[in-house]
């Protein structure tokens, strides 16, 4: 495969903490990307596991693969900002070193990115779990169509309340890389403050990347990031007391940068009450963990809750309002025999050890299922060009 050697189009960080389990599959997909303009950048957190081993195997077979160290552990929001003064491309892309994407995800991002001029695209992913089931969000705002300009974009942000979390992720979207520049003086500082920092910093990260965008749109359709569930995740509910009551400092700081960066753009009279009902709804669902099947909660954790998310003393943390759990209340298995029949026909199509490929142009497999027409003769490499 050829590589240029100028700067890329587009970084991809991938934070990597003791992940050596599912690194090799993470790597290969993006190894076998259809957009082969980017850079791979491995940011090893001091694991002590055999991860930043393999991806130094990767970055000897591949010159796109590189590899930033930490001498210790300093969490994935330090990982990130590492990745992010280390990327060289115009685009930069995240994607957790647990975790896969399809062939022509970043190809698609990136094109409709430059399209439409977007600071920020977003895209659909499939939650994969450890049976092999796939399943969405029916819910999900990013699988509808929007385009959004100016102050409607964080308006949107806010509005939604941590309704979603697809809003905050990182790596269900493509950022321009003007954005970051903007955005990392202050995110710096906030990590140095907040070193001890596990929990929640996507949300940090997005805010202040949706408050300095002008443009942010999505792709609905042709390509997915696989989210691996599994008991190891930052997100499994298995947690003790102590682990409880640490996350909530971590979710109280980011709250509170929030609320700063509110200020700082002048919006925090305008964004108060969604901010309160965001702090309110992460406040029921760390009382909903401590509580676990009791009815009512402990008064005292419920205090201590209020108070570290700065809510009313009257603030009722028992009652979970329907609402507050429509969007997860609605997922779909999606069907994997269709989704990977067309991964494989989109790798065959990109690999170099295929000499022929063969089309019947009444194949529904080509005409409905590819993003655009135009796709399958990118997908083509020049080999079948010529």
């Amino acid at each position: 495969m050829k590589i240029r050697e100028s700067k890329p189009s587009l970084s991809v960080i991938v934070p990597l903490y003791n992940g050596e389990k599912y690194l090799h599959s993470c790597l290969d997909s993006l190894c076998r990307q259809s957009l082969t303009d980017l850079e791979i950048i491995v940011v090893d957190d001091g694991s002590t596991d055999s991860g930043a081993a393999i991806a130094k195997e990767y970055a000897v077979r591949d010159s796109r693969v590189r590899v930033c160290m930490h001498d210790k552990n300093q969490g994935s929001l330090q990982a990130r900002i590492t990745g992010v003064e280390a990327a060289r491309g115009d685009y930069i892309g995240f994607v957790d070193a647990d975790d896969e994407i399809s062939i022509d995800w970043f190809r698609m991002l990136y094109s409709t990115a430059q399209a439409q001029q977007n600071d920020i695209t977003a895209g659909q992913f499939l939650s994969r779990f450890e049976d092999g089931r796939l399943e969405y969000f029916n819910l999900d705002p990013m699988r509808r169509p929007f385009c959004w300009e100016g102050e409607e974009i964080f308006s949107r942000f806010m509005e939604q309340e941590g309704s979603c979390y697809s809003w905050w992720l990182l790596w269900n979207k493509l950022y321009a890389r003007a954005l970051w520049d903007g955005i990392l003086p202050q995110i710096k500082a906030f990590s140095q403050s907040h070193r001890d920092l596990t929990m929640c910093e996507d949300i940090a990260l997005s805010a202040a990347l949706w408050l300095s965008a002008g443009r942010v749109g999505n792709i609905t359709g042709g390509a997915y990031y696989y989210y691996r569930q599994h008991d190891g995740a930052s997100t499994s509910a298995k947690k003790s007391r102590e682990k409880i009551f640490s996350d909530l400092q971590d979710v109280s700081a980011v709250f509170d940068f929030l609320e700063a960066e509110l200020i700082r753009y002048g919006r925090q009279e305008r964004d108060a009450k969604h901010l309160y009902a965001w702090r309110l709804r992460y406040a029921r669902l760390y009382h909903s963990l401590l509580k676990g099947n009791r009815k009512k909660g402990n008064a005292e954790d419920a205090e201590k809750i209020r108070l570290a998310l700065s809510l009313d003393d009257g603030a009722d943390l028992d009652r979970i309002p329907p609402a507050q759990e429509y969007f997860y209340s609605s997922r779909t298995v999606a069907d994997p025999v269709q989704i990977d029949r067309m991964e494989q026909l989109k790798q065959l199509i990109c690999s170099d050890e295929i000499d022929t490929v063969s089309f019947d142009v009444f194949d529904t497999l080509v005409v409905r299922q590819f993003f655009h027409p135009s796709d399958l003769f990118y997908l083509l490499n020049d080999r079948f060009a010529s």
